[in-house]
């Protein structure tokens, strides 16, 4: 005895899923778009704060210069007699903090750096060009709807189409079945058939528990 037999979901299951299948993709590519304003607002972020860190050091560097000058005229007048050593102690003390910050300050923009490089995935040394005091990070404005969204709105979308693919499996499904068989007793010859069928389904509880999850 020989059965082939092929069952078939009805042709709404097939359109429906198809359907899915293209919102999937649709919601992926809303995905990367997040994702790409995500990470250019990441090194917006670290942009600006090198941007920032950068102008704190040259104002510290200026300080630095006037502080190192204001030591070496408070030991000019401690040689001269014109003040004590308390005047030399506070401009010494006060230089060093400065110098201090000035270190502290180098550490954290080539922390950032690090991390801007670490960003970008890129092993190649670079520079970032110092701005003026006012700078500003390019913004691209969009009059549409936002990223973040429109991925919300493709999920959504998603969501939707599962369910009209889960009520589609309450459909019949459509059977196909041919049959090849001998009887030695009655017959050398091979008995054939060929059954179209549609199984319904009787107990949809099942059924209905998907659609509801």
């Amino acid at each position: 005895k020989i059965n082939i037999e092929q069952r078939f979901m009805f042709p709404t299951f097939y359109a429906k899923q198809k359907k899915l299948n293209q919102q999937m993709i649709r919601w992926a590519q809303a995905q990367e778009k997040v994702s790409e304003k995500m990470l250019e607002q990441q090194i917006g972020m670290l942009y600006t704060e090198y941007q920032y860190v950068q102008h704190r050091l040259s104002i510290t560097k200026e300080n630095s210069a006037i502080y190192n000058n204001f030591v070496t005229k408070a030991k000019l007048r401690l040689d001269k007699g014109a003040s004590n050593r308390s005047e030399v102690a506070t401009a010494t003390l006060g230089y060093r903090k400065i110098v201090n910050e000035q270190q502290l300050l180098e550490a954290q923009l080539k922390q950032i750096k690090f991390a801007i490089q670490n960003v970008i995935q890129s092993s190649d040394a670079f520079d970032i060009i110092l701005e003026e005091s006012n700078f500003k990070i390019p913004i691209v404005v969009n009059e549409g709807t936002h990223v973040s969204l429109t991925k919300q709105e493709e999920a959504l979308k998603v969501a939707q189409l599962q369910i009209a693919v889960e009520q589609t499996k309450r459909l019949p499904e459509i059977m196909v079945a041919y049959n090849n068989q001998s009887f030695r007793e009655i017959n050398e010859a091979r008995f054939q058939s060929v059954m179209l069928g549609v199984s319904i389904p009787i107990f949809q509880g099942s059924l209905n528990a998907g659609v509801k999850a």
